[in-house]
């Protein structure tokens, strides 16, 4: 027989089934009553609802969190304020406990769903889901500069290789340079017309008498 069949057996108005209600309740549903103050029988049914059907739902939350992943384009807080009410709704009433916060900042690094990140906020050793998230952006924002700097310098290397031809090119004409002027030596007027030449000393003095 149910709490409504046995209130209409007897008759009992709203006043009566919210005194044999409230002296029914043990254990964690009184605990609804401690800061109730005045209530009525509807309000304490609908407070008793509220608890009790949401019990049956923190397993499937629990599971929620357990397998929650970042999106693709989703942010950093976004992801915390979903890890946070799923949180609220499979551990209710435990956030800021130590435990509480050892399991929401536990599911938060898995739902990064990046190795490497979890690792060096791990290493940091947070105490809070908070300190946890700070450390993430960190580490994520120092990553992102890195990766995007990165093209920069590979088109700055292009750049340099697509040039070194050219000055490859240039120093080799430089460096033959000397060669050809050794293989072709100045020629005294008497090497070139077939004559013998002449010493060094003579030829220089007749070219004086000329220019005189």
């Amino acid at each position: 027989m149910t709490f409504d069949n046995a209130a209409e057996h007897n008759g009992w108005d709203k006043k009566e089934k919210l005194a044999h209600l409230r002296a029914s309740l043990t254990g964690v549903p009184l605990e609804l009553l401690w800061y109730a103050g005045e209530i009525t029988y509807d309000h304490l049914v609908k407070k008793l609802m509220d608890r009790f059907e949401a019990v049956g739902m923190e397993h499937r939350y629990r599971n929620e969190l357990r397998y929650r992943r970042r999106r693709e384009g989703e942010s950093l807080r976004e992801l915390t304020q979903g890890i946070g009410r799923l949180m609220t709704l499979a551990y209710p009433g435990a956030g800021d406990s130590h435990i509480g916060q050892h399991i929401v900042m536990d599911s938060f690094l898995a739902a990064l769903a990046d190795h490497d990140l979890q690792v060096k906020v791990r290493d940091r050793d947070p105490d809070t889901l908070e300190e946890a998230v700070k450390l993430a952006l960190r580490f994520e924002t120092t990553t992102t500069a890195i990766e995007s700097s990165a093209p920069s310098r590979q088109r700055a290397v292009r750049r340099v290789d697509e040039q070194s031809p050219d000055t490859q090119q240039v120093g080799t004409e430089i460096s033959t340079a000397p060669r050809q002027a050794q293989t072709h030596p100045i020629h005294s007027p008497d090497e070139r017309f077939g004559r013998e030449p002449r010493n060094a000393a003579k030829w220089e003095r007749d070219l004086s008498r000329r220019e005189k």
